[in-house]
């Protein structure tokens, strides 16, 4: 593995960008003190720019991927969302049948082996459940 890579893996944006700063004031002192700068010093700040563009890239790359992870999480929801009202229409349609079925033929309650069905009349007619009675 080369430096750079090993820079952005390793290191944070902060740390890059300290090491950047640093070596720059490195370069300066050290065109002060010889009048020139060494292709050691050069090769440095070059290593230290590749890493820094890799990480932005690594950085770039979690965005993408953490902003499919929210669009799909969004598109689930919203599959889930139909396949909920989906339910609660299929819910009230059979409600709807069972208190039509009841009430043309004058039934309070059904009854089965381990669940009663009653027709309520408050000030709205509703159907109420009872699940899981032992026979």
């Amino acid at each position: 593995m080369n430096t750079t890579a090993i820079t952005a893996h390793s290191s944070s944006l902060f740390e890059i960008d300290a090491e950047l700063e640093a070596a720059f004031e490195q370069l300066q002192e050290e065109r002060e003190i010889t009048g020139n700068i060494s292709d050691e010093g050069r090769q440095g700040c070059i290593q230290l720019f590749a890493g820094l563009g890799k990480k932005i890239d690594r950085i770039a790359a979690y965005l993408r991927t953490q902003q499919r992870k929210a669009s799909i999480a969004a598109e689930e929801g919203q599959r889930l969302q139909q396949r909920r009202r989906s339910a609660e229409q299929r819910i009230n349609d059979v409600k709807e049948m069972l208190t039509y079925f009841m009430r043309c033929r004058g039934l309070k309650r059904l009854e089965g082996e381990l669940s009663t069905i009653r027709l309520q009349t408050n000030s709205q007619t509703s159907l109420q459940i009872d699940d899981w009675q032992s026979p």
